[in-house]
């Protein structure tokens, strides 16, 4: 079963992250909070670290394209990855 990150955001009542089970082993199955800032952190923290794809509830993509200006690197498939 994927784990799950659930966060209040700016712009909704709740957000839900699935994560692979295998990659995020380490992780707690649920993580809630009402901090922006650790929402914010979270967030740049799943796009610079996201395998595939990227999901947009709004079609808002900014932070990604904010994340992509910073480390352009995470928009390469093909980029070393380390793992733990």
């Amino acid at each position: 079963m994927p784990r799950r990150a659930g966060v209040l955001s700016a712009v909704s009542d709740i957000g839900t992250v699935l994560c692979d089970p295998v990659e995020y082993h380490a992780q707690p199955a649920e993580i809630w909070t009402d901090d922006i800032e650790h929402v914010r952190l979270q967030n740049d923290l799943q796009l610079r670290h996201a395998t595939r794809f990227v999901f947009s509830k709004s079609g808002d993509f900014s932070l990604a394209n904010q994340v992509l200006d910073v480390y352009p690197q995470v928009g390469d498939p093909n980029r070393k990855r380390t793992r733990s």
